[in-house]
């Protein structure tokens, strides 16, 4: 991709809510790494997901069906 592409994709966002990574959303994954034995990095992505008010994460790398209180992950592969 060239510089120019990786711009035009990035404005291509501007749609989107970007939640900043901040130590709230940071803290709160590290009790879903405690609570729930995810990675951390698994967890930002969860904990995003509900602070962005999602109720659906589609994920083929999370367990398909899981909760996390209301947001459900659903692997998009799974028949």
């Amino acid at each position: 991709m060239t510089a120019t592409e990786a711009e035009e994709a990035v404005r291509g966002l501007s749609g989107f809510r970007i939640l900043p990574l901040d130590y709230r959303l940071t803290l709160a994954a590290m009790e879903i790494v405690r609570k729930d034995r995810l990675s951390i990095w698994d967890a930002l992505i969860v904990q995003s997901a509900i602070l962005g008010g999602c109720h659906t994460l589609f994920s083929e790398d999370l367990q398909n069906g899981r909760k996390y209180g209301a947001l459900k992950v659903s692997n998009p592969f799974v028949d």
